[in-house]
């Protein structure tokens, strides 16, 4: 392929634009100093994201045609083919329990190896525990993992006006 074709040339705007943005994403946050620098800023790395999302698809989109039109090719240590991606999966839970508990004769272990990785909604388990007194038991086998992340949302609403009807009187300590 010659250097001067339209996709050698695509091909390097790209990589410099790349290579530009590579430079720019430490000055970026390095400048970011408010909470509003941070909103806008992550406002545009969604754009940026939701941008590179279309760009991959519009580029399997592009394999695709070539696929179907001349068939799979490999380049270097790369086939491409058409492939297909079967996901599985049991919706119906209540009707999935009731057949487990036919086929294992209610036995725990049985269906506990049918179960994929949480399959107990951890809220659920321990609410119905509670209302059965045992919360504590639900609590052992609820692990909370936490991890720091920026979390974005509505701002919370101040306090407007405490309406007294809702509040109750505190005897004063001696």
């Amino acid at each position: 392929m010659s250097d001067d074709t339209p996709l050698a040339r695509a091909r390097e705007h790209l990589h410099s634009r790349m290579a530009d943005a590579r430079l720019a994403v430490h000055e970026i946050v390095s400048a970011i100093t408010t909470g509003e620098d941070y909103v806008t800023v992550a406002g545009q790395l969604k754009a940026f994201k939701e941008l590179a999302a279309d760009f991959d698809r519009a580029l399997k989109d592009r394999a695709l045609y070539i696929i179907r039109d001349t068939g799979e090719f490999t380049v270097g240590d790369i086939r491409c083919y058409e492939g297909t991606k079967n996901t599985k999966s049991v919706p119906d839970n209540r009707a999935s329990m009731r057949l487990a508990l036919k086929i294992t004769d209610g036995d725990a272990d049985a269906i506990a190896d049918l179960l994929c990785a949480d399959a107990f909604k951890p809220g659920a388990l321990r609410a119905l525990a509670e209302e059965k007194g045992c919360a504590a038991e639900a609590d052992a086998l609820i692990e909370v993992k936490t991890q720091i992340d920026v979390a974005s949302g509505k701002p919370k609403r101040g306090l407007q006006q405490v309406d007294t009807r809702y509040t109750t009187a505190t005897k004063e300590r001696a």
